[in-house]
């Protein structure tokens, strides 16, 4: 009896994503768990069926690819995957030596927010004279330019979870 090769890459990805989830669960609360586990079950299934289901689609039906325009148009395709499995394998391997290290608690200063998604925001901070991107955890979304706050940040893969207001001393003397 023959293992395939696809099969050995499928049992390896649950494996890795099952290490990954036990981690996440003993480590973490259930806050940032949740985070996490999205986080993660979002860029192992795109890594997934990037590398593993898309070349077999492609090896199970070559043979109607050979036709030219079938090939130029299977090229920018060829081209967003190549790019996506780089931005998702990047992304994920963050998020596993962020799950692996743990998260620094920071007291830093809001410089700037954008709003780029309903869920996720990104901001700019002041961390004793270095400035860095975060991006909110989704359900955060009271935060002030200009204040100081106390949170937990991943960060290999920037992401700021439990947010407190620091209390600044009065100055009306």
């Amino acid at each position: 009896m023959e293992i395939k090769k696809r099969t050995i890459v499928r049992v390896l990805f649950i494996i890795m994503f099952t290490i990954l989830i036990a981690t996440i669960v003993l480590k973490y609360s259930s806050f940032e768990r949740r985070i996490l586990l999205f986080e993660m079950f979002r860029g192992i299934v795109s890594l997934y069926g990037l590398i593993v289901e898309l070349p077999l689609a492609f090896v199970r039906n070559r043979n109607q690819l050979d036709k030219l325009w079938k090939r130029v148009v299977l090229l920018p395709v060829l081209i967003f995957a190549v790019f996506s499995i780089c931005v998702a394998g990047i992304n994920t391997y963050n998020l596993t030596k962020d799950v692996f290290t743990g998260y620094l608690v920071k007291v830093v200063s809001i410089i700037e927010r954008e709003h780029e998604y309903r869920s996720s925001d990104r901001i700019w901070v002041s961390d004793n004279s270095k400035r860095l991107k975060l991006y909110l955890a989704p359900g955060y979304v009271n935060v002030d330019v200009g204040k100081a706050y106390t949170f937990r940040v991943f960060e290999n893969s920037h992401i700021a979870i439990s947010i407190n207001k620091v209390e600044q001393p009065n100055d009306d003397s």
